[in-house]
């Protein structure tokens, strides 16, 4: 490879989110068959159209310019810190009680008018959407970021009112539509995981949840839940890529020692890096789900009056 040009594939090692700026700035590729020896010149949005994941192609090496290289990854830089700074603004705005929004917003009055058959539709409909959108080979991801915050905000509320409604009476089929809406957002978990698994750019999840959420505690919540989804992915790329494994079971050989006072409390048949550390760490997709649920549901109990910064002021730990 010329030192004048920059491998796509190592470009978009570094970092999965240049994928957007590439795509609006339509860069220029060198294409280059690695077994005849063929090069050829490609607009990114091209090559784009026919495989989201070209750059992956066996025997065809894909480069640009280092100079552009250089741009995009200075532009991408430039937007991280723009979204980085609308996130700091905002949170200092609420822990300063500057914000106006109530703790939850408009989806939570208009969730509690439904009735428990109605949430369990309002969740259908975010899985169809969802799982539409994952269909369509061309969605942006700015796109999907935005039906994701949708989905996680209504969501949240709707189990958090109707969890609260069976707190406050007995009612069998009640408890039996709850089950239902309960079944309903582990599907949804399902569909979240398979957007995961495409690698969508979720940079623009601080973007949406600002312009899509009305409601201080509503907002925390369903940033917790999509900047964790992703943390996750990068967490499982780190794994599956990068041979972290692999240098982390053998690192476990030189922490053995400190595990031999176990070999006098158990009868172990094996006692090697295995036995601490016995395979991969591979995020399946049940526990993903699982871990997801729990995140998305982790501030279920707090007092819909009481926005989610209110500091010591006026604290009442009775209201609490």
């Amino acid at each position: 490879m010329s030192e004048k040009h920059l491998s796509l594939k190592a470009l978009m090692g570094r970092d999965r989110e240049i994928l957007d700026i590439l795509k609006e700035n339509d860069i220029l590729l060198r294409c280059r068959n690695t077994r005849s020896g063929r090069e050829t010149n490609s607009r990114f949005s091209v090559l784009f159209r026919n495989n989201n994941r070209f750059w992956e192609l066996d025997n065809w090496e894909f480069s640009l310019r280092a100079e552009d290289g250089e741009a995009l990854e200075r532009l991408l830089a430039e937007k991280k810190n723009l979204i980085k700074g609308d996130i700091s603004a905002l949170v200092l705005e609420e822990r300063a009680g500057l914000n106006a929004l109530p703790a939850y917003g408009r989806e939570y009055d208009e969730v509690e008018k439904m009735s428990l058959g109605e949430r369990e539709k309002r969740l259908e409909h975010s899985i169809e959407t969802l799982d539409e959108a994952l269909n369509q080979p061309k969605i942006s991801s700015h796109d999907m970021a935005s039906l994701m915050t949708d989905a996680a905000i209504y969501s949240t509320i709707i189990n958090k009112v109707s969890i609260e409604e069976m707190q406050r009476e007995e009612n069998l089929v009640a408890r039996r539509e709850l089950l239902q809406i309960t079944e309903k957002t582990e599907t949804l978990m399902t569909s979240f995981v398979e957007a995961l698994s495409r690698n969508y750019n979720l940079n623009h999840t601080a973007e949406t949840i600002i312009e899509q959420t009305n409601g201080v505690t509503s907002r925390h919540m369903t940033r917790v839940f999509l900047l964790s989804i992703r943390f996750l992915d990068d967490v499982r790329l780190e794994f599956e890529s990068a041979g972290l494994y692999k240098r982390l079971h053998g690192r476990m050989k030189s922490y053995l020692p400190l595990y031999e006072p176990l070999r006098e409390r158990y009868p172990l048949a094996r006692f090697d890096a295995s036995f601490i550390l016995p395979e991969p760490i591979r995020f399946k997709q049940k526990k993903m789900e699982e871990i997801m649920l729990g995140i998305l549901l982790h501030d279920l109990g707090k007092n819909r009056n009481l926005l989610y910064f209110d500091g010591e002021t006026g604290y009442d730990r009775e209201i609490i």
